[in-house]
């Protein structure tokens, strides 16, 4: 007669318990080396802070704002004042005006005025879109008037541009005989011919009156 013997109870669970045990200890090993690099993440997020303060407090200031700057950024900061300053005061100090020219053919514009007054003299920009001459006969003059013709100024002779224009700056002021340019409100354009006489036509082209 064949027997069958079966494994004791205790037997069958110390094998079972041997098997898991190695998978049991890898779990525990895991969760150690986890929690054990949270803890080190953690301690490394709490010192930055306190680390970037420390930092920003030894940190020397290179604004222009920071009360502390150096001398090389002082003395930008001084030179950059100083420059606005003394554009604002330039800007203050200069008038500019400007008048149409007027022909005297048509009444039409023909041409711009531009003055840029000072204390003592004014930069005049004059632009007039006349007829063509004979240059070897006449010239266009530009005259500074007072009152009429009472005290008048020649200013110099237009010059032709590629684009059909007259063109010429001129400097009213005293170096060209004017004590106030204020005084002048009216500038003339007259066809002068050139026979040396330096004394105005009155053949009048165009005027413009500030």
């Amino acid at each position: 007669m064949t027997r069958y013997y079966r494994k004791s109870r205790r037997s069958r669970l110390s094998r079972s318990m041997g098997k898991l045990f190695p998978s049991i200890a890898l779990v525990l090993v895991g969760s150690a080396g986890f929690y054990l690099a949270m803890q080190w993440f953690r301690g490394d997020a709490e010192d930055a802070p306190a680390l970037a303060a420390q930092s920003e407090m030894t940190a020397p200031s290179n604004s222009p704002m920071a009360g502390g700057g150096s001398e090389e950024h002082g003395s930008i900061a001084d030179a950059t004042t100083t420059a606005v300053t003394i554009t604002e005061t330039a800007i203050l100090k200069t008038e500019e005006l400007s008048a149409p020219l007027v022909s005297a053919f048509d009444g039409q514009h023909t041409g711009r005025v531009q003055s840029y007054l000072t204390k003592n003299s004014a930069d005049m920009i004059v632009l007039a879109y006349l007829p063509t001459l004979d240059m070897s006969a006449d010239s266009y003059h530009v005259w500074f008037l007072k009152d009429g013709l009472a005290d008048v100024k020649d200013m110099g002779q237009l010059a032709p541009r590629a684009d059909g224009s007259w063109v010429l700056n001129f400097t009213a002021g005293p170096a060209t005989g004017i004590v106030d340019p204020r005084l002048y409100k009216t500038v003339v354009i007259m066809r002068e011919p050139n026979d040396g006489n330096t004394a105005p036509s009155g053949h009048r082209i165009a005027e413009a009156k500030f």
